[in-house]
């Protein structure tokens, strides 16, 4: 493993996150994740090596258990994007959960 960096699980999205951008941007891998087009001054080919790149990057750090769910995509913006709306419902469907059971 390359650092501090780990892979991402169902439990610890919240800490994965950051970590993981910060890792991309270290490697530079950081512009396909917020950017769906590409980049005035990148040849296509360019951008085409860099998301692919960056999706490879991104698949280094999920876990087996949780591969399955992303291992069709082969953009990186639609990879970053399905990973934070999956992450984010849990997040949500958790807290309703945790709601009920204070309240309770």
């Amino acid at each position: 493993m390359e650092g501090d960096m780990f892979k991402l699980t169902a439990d610890n999205y919240t800490y994965w996150k950051p970590m993981m951008e910060d890792h991309l941007y270290c490697k530079v891998l950081h512009e396909p994740i917020t950017n769906p087009e590409i980049p005035e001054g990148k040849t296509e080919k360019d951008w085409e090596i860099l998301n692919r790149k960056t999706v490879a990057m991104i698949r280094k750090y999920i876990d087996k258990s949780l591969f399955e769910h992303v291992s069709t995509y082969t953009d990186a913006y639609e990879l970053w994007t399905k990973l934070v709306s999956t992450f984010i419902n849990l997040l949500e469907i958790n807290f309703q959960k945790l709601s009920k059971v204070v309240i309770i």
